[in-house]
Parts: structure tokens; sequence; C-alpha cells
């Protein structure tokens, strides 16, 4: 079982994440940064929009990962609208966030920029 994060933890991995060099490339926007916030129990979440050229790559993002989501049993919670999904990641029996959260968020950036993100 994972071990819930402490705040200086969430703010170290979350310093290295959206400095890693795959972010540093494809982050562009505010918007399009990784956030640590909490959600309606006041548990910290780690959330992030992604937006696709086309439905077709959103999906190719999805389908990546809902299999790397469903193979690690760790699932996030996706909204997607045409060409734009936001995800939110958080581990729930810990009620807050986990080192699981963070690499799953840094697998998924790699994902998107494979896939080709839009930054308009």
């Amino acid at each position: 079982m994972s071990t819930k994060l402490l705040k200086s933890e969430i703010e170290k991995s979350l310093k290295q994440l959206i400095t890693s060099p795959i972010s540093k490339e494809t982050t562009h926007s505010s918007l399009f940064t990784w956030k640590v916030s909490n959600d309606a129990n006041k548990a910290d979440i780690l959330a992030r929009r992604f937006k696709f050229k086309s439905f077709e790559d959103t999906w190719a993002f999805l389908t990546k990962v809902s299999l790397r989501s469903h193979k690690l049993q760790h699932h996030p919670k996706l909204s997607t609208l045409y060409n734009i999904v936001d995800m939110e990641l958080t581990t729930h029996d810990v009620g807050g966030l986990t080192e699981v959260d963070f690499k799953m968020a840094k697998t998924f950036s790699k994902f998107a920029a494979k896939i080709g993100e839009k930054y308009e």
C-alpha cells in the first residue's frame, strides 16, 4: 500500500514534475500544467488539462491512459470533450496523493507529448 505524502513531499514532487524535461517541452500555458488542489472531501488531487489536435488523438491518449491505469490498478478521474481531457489523480485508499500519482502524471504527460498536444 502506498503512503500518503506530506505537504512538503507533495510540493517537492510537483516541482520535479513540472520542471522535468518533458514538461518544459510541452507546457506552454498554466492551463496545461499539473496543479495540486482539493476535491469535495478535502483530499489532495493532482490535476491537469490536456488538449489534442483531433478527436482521434484524444481517444488514442485515453486508450493509453486506460491500459496503463488498468495495469497498475490505479484509475484517474477523466472528463473529456472532443479534443480536451481533464484528468485528476489521487489515491482514495489514503485520502490524498502518493508517489504513484506523480509517477502516473509523468507517464501520462509523456503519452500526451508523443501523441501531440495542442496549446492554443
